[in-house]
C-alpha cells in the first residue's frame, strides 16, 4: 500500500522529532485517497519495455480481479 502525503506534510513526515500521534494524524489525513487499480499488459513485467504500452489498460478485463488475485 502506498503512503500518500500532502505536499505540506512531507517535511513533517520525515522529521525524527515528530511523535507517533502526529505521524498517525499525517497518515490518517489521506487514508481515504481515491486509489484505483487497473490491469495493464504483461509487457510491464520486462524492464526492457519502456514505452507507453506499459501503462495501457489490459485487453479483456476491467482490472477488478479482487483481492488475492495476483496470479
Amino acid at each position: 500500500m502506498p503512503l500518500i502525503l500532502r505536499r505540506d506534510d512531507e517535511s513533517r513526515w520525515i522529521d525524527p522529532e515528530v511523535g507517533s500521534d502526529a505521524a498517525i494524524s499525517i497518515v490518517s489525513a489521506n487514508a481515504n485517497a481515491d486509489l484505483v487499480d487497473e490491469a495493464v499488459a504483461r509487457n510491464v513485467n520486462d524492464t526492457r519495455n519502456t514505452g507507453p504500452e506499459c501503462i495501457a489498460a489490459a485487453e479483456g478485463g476491467d482490472g477488478s480481479q479482487g483481492p488475492g488475485a495476483l496470479f
